[in-house]
């Protein structure tokens, strides 16, 4: 029994069980990679974990998702508004629908932010900028969802926004987060170009691939499947493990992504790169209220050394008293 006889197809064109069986084999890839990126994150330094977190958060997001989708869930019937030569349940071409998958939408709206910041992280860029940035990859992803659930036309309006959106995302991996990785150095700037340049290719096709599927119908949604599991694939597992391969080789403690002393060892501290807590003051005895000792044995927390010289005794000599005079009667 196939995902496709429990969950039954709703929309007139949708996947098949040769879709649904591709999905499942990115499903079981994205899920290795994440749980093999996340153990292999217990032995690195503590400062390069976070690159390793959030590579393994983004490709167990994407698992989350390719389960859902080869399970036949997570996509609303959308009337298409360009009828192709697909087949129909009914044999006509008025009302047909298509399968928009929105939980690739969701999980996309997850998976690029935490891949766009792995690789901001590197560049040095200011954190005014990549915050701009990851609200640029929300837009991108957000106006191309709405756009697959519009019936008419004006779904290309907001594919044009979708495509602004990818150029500004473009612009600023390419451009001020490139020039910025420069002054961390070589080793950093290679890393940061290689990757950011790969990825601003497979940025290009993805509305590629909404146009010949969601928009314009062109395309089976086997295809479709395919297409964007291609990408997923190059620009999640792929891209995410060979920056992580390459990030091995610079000197990223340098980055100083630690936030607190609790991840400091012992010798860290005795080297003085962290300074190690101020010794707390010795602590008084308390008195109990029912045994009261008596004040002559209460010893003081810290007697301070006597630093002046004995003060000499004082002599008081009282002065002669004056008798006076008997009177005479």
């Amino acid at each position: 029994m196939t995902a496709l006889d429990v969950n039954y197809p709703l929309a007139d064109i949708t996947i098949t069980n040769h879709g649904s069986s591709f999905d499942w084999a990115i499903f079981a890839i994205m899920l290795f990679v994440s749980l093999a990126i996340f153990m292999h994150s217990h032995r690195r330094p503590v400062e390069a974990r976070i690159f390793h977190l959030l590579a393994a958060s983004a490709l167990f997001i994407s698992a989350v998702a390719y389960f859902t989708m080869a399970s036949n869930l997570g996509y609303e019937p959308i009337v298409v508004q360009m009828v192709r030569h697909f087949d129909v349940t009914d044999g006509s071409a008025v009302g047909v629908t298509r399968a928009i998958w929105y939980t690739r939408y969701v999980a996309w709206s997850l998976i690029f932010p935490l891949i766009i910041l792995t690789l901001l992280l590197v560049t040095g860029l200011p954190l005014s900028s990549i915050f701009l940035t990851i609200f640029w990859v929300l837009v991108m992803i957000i106006t191309r969802l709405i756009g697959a659930l519009v019936m008419t036309s004006y779904k290309w309006g907001y594919f044009a926004f979708s495509v602004f959106a990818t150029a500004y995302v473009i612009y600023m991996l390419l451009g001020p987060a490139r020039n910025s990785s420069i002054i961390l150095g070589p080793a950093f700037n290679s890393l940061y170009t290689k990757t950011a340049a790969f990825l601003s290719f497979l940025l290009i096709l993805y509305p590629v691939a909404w146009g010949l599927s969601e928009g314009g119908n062109v395309i089976h949604p086997d295809s479709e499947m395919v297409f964007y599991a291609v990408l997923d694939f190059l620009s999640h597992p792929v891209l995410l493990s060979f920056f992580l391969l390459m990030l091995a080789k610079t000197p990223f403690p340098s980055l100083s992504f630690n936030s607190n002393l609790a991840g400091h060892s012992v010798s860290t501290v005795e080297k003085g790169v962290v300074a190690a807590p101020a010794a707390a003051p010795a602590a008084v005895h308390p008195v109990g209220a029912s045994n009261l000792a008596p004040a002559s044995h209460l010893q003081p927390a810290y007697a301070a050394p006597a630093t002046t010289a004995p003060v000499a005794a004082h002599t008081t000599t009282a002065a002669p008293a004056t008798v006076a005079a008997p009177t005479v009667v």
